[in-house]
């Protein structure tokens, strides 16, 4: 535990940051989010290949 908590501080003072990066979702995304929890699913597929098709236009 010592050992990660040092390279972590070290990693702090080398970057002047901390190192890694703190993401916030947006509001499209927690509204997908809250959609996929209530078990709000439009949409979809009916094959993978309308999904691929969809995903290549």
């Amino acid at each position: 535990m010592t050992s990660a908590i040092t390279v972590f501080l070290q990693q702090s003072v080398s970057n002047q940051a901390i190192p890694f990066q703190i993401k916030k979702p947006n509001a499209e995304t927690l509204k997908a989010i809250k959609d996929i929890e209530d078990g709000n699913l439009e949409g979809g597929f009916s094959s993978v290949k309308d999904l691929l098709e969809d995903l290549n236009a």
